[in-house]
């Protein structure tokens, strides 16, 4: 008999095989219209859960989370990285190495209820790619950050009058070194 859905529950991670489906009987009957001819009315009738077990229905579980990239394990190493076109060196991507424990798209199995991500991350060391040029500097052919001058200070004979302010509040002022370290980058020394 057919049943309208209201909705589908599954466990919060979504790795689960089985769903909880409610909604209500579909109390559907003819009725006549004006040229003679029977129209199909739905109406909602008594409300109806269902639960659906799709285990016994699908790939058996993954194995081999612990041995990845062996050929009797369904999972492999991966890690995201800009394949150097950006400067960054052996697979470092915005200074970390980080490598996922995933399953190999040829296996054909499920991760269970109980299948945690395996990760691992190692800093790299700071090179040239983890920096960008900062405020008022733009890279020059050599790939160095050079100062764009102030077109209403061309000669640079004006001062900063923050710099003052700042060494007589703070104790110090910081000077820009026409480079900053790129946002959310990880790497460490260097």
């Amino acid at each position: 008999m057919p049943i309208f859905v209201a909705n589908i529950i599954q466990e919060p991670k979504s790795t689960s095989q089985q769903f909880l489906v409610y909604g209500a009987y579909d109390n559907a009957t003819e009725v006549e219209n004006e040229y003679g001819e029977y129209d199909t009315v739905h109406q909602y009738g008594e409300n109806i859960m269902i639960t659906l077990d799709f285990d016994g229905l699908h790939e058996p579980k993954c194995q081999g989370v612990g041995t990845p990239g062996q050929d009797s394990s369904d999972y492999e190493l991966w890690s995201p990285h800009d394949d150097g076109r950006h400067g960054a060196k052996d697979g470092c991507l915005l200074g970390q190495k980080v490598t996922y424990t995933r399953r190999k798209q040829d296996s054909e199995c499920f991760n269970g209820d109980e299948h945690e991500t395996v990760r691992t991350r190692t800093y790299c060391p700071c090179t040239e790619a983890d920096y960008e040029c900062d405020m008022n500097f733009v890279r020059n052919r050599a790939g160095q950050c050079e100062h764009i001058p102030d077109p209403l200070n061309p000669d640079n004979t004006k001062v900063n009058p923050d710099r003052d302010a700042d060494c007589a509040a703070e104790g110090f002022w910081n000077e820009n070194q026409g480079y900053r370290k790129i946002p959310g980058d990880q790497c460490r020394g260097g």
